[in-house]
C-alpha cells in the first residue's frame, strides 16, 4: 500500500507490504515457513528501491546517493529543511553534547 507522507506529515514515499506467510498443503493442513531470512534479506529494500527509481524516472530526473537516490535539483539540505524526522535527529545528538556527523546521527 503506498504512502506518500512520514508520520510527521513529511512528504516520504514509501510502501507498506504485507507477505502472507502460509499455505495450505495437499492434506488440508496450513503450514508457515520460517520468515527470519527474507526478513533480513538487504536485497529486498534494493529491489523495492530499484523500481521505485524506475518509476520516478518516468516524470523526474534522479541521481544516485550512497543507499538510495535523490531527485535532480535538490540537494540534501532541501530535502532536511522540510525533515521533522531530521531535525529531531540533529536535535537529539545536540542534546547528549555531541557533535552532529552522520555517525553520531545513525
Amino acid at each position: 500500500m503506498p504512502h506518500h507522507t512520514s508520520r510527521d506529515g513529511d512528504m516520504q514515499l514509501h510502501t507498506h507490504m504485507l507477505i502472507m506467510n502460509g499455505t495450505q498443503g495437499p492434506d488440508g493442513q496450513w503450514r508457515s515457513l520460517s520468515h527470519e531470512k527474507l526478513a533480513q534479506a538487504k536485497w529486498i529494500g534494493s529491489f523495492y528501491r530499484q523500481k521505485l527509481a524506475e518509476k520516478v524516472q518516468r516524470g523526474y530526473r534522479i541521481y544516485q546517493t550512497k543507499d538510495a537516490f535523490e531527485l535532480v535539483g535538490y540537494d540534501r539540505s532541501d530535502v532536511e529543511v522540510f525533515s521533522k524526522r531530521h531535525r529531531a535527529i540533529v536535535k537529539a545528538v545536540r542534546d547528549e553534547g555531541l557533535e552532529v556527523t552522520p555517525e553520531n546521527k545513525s
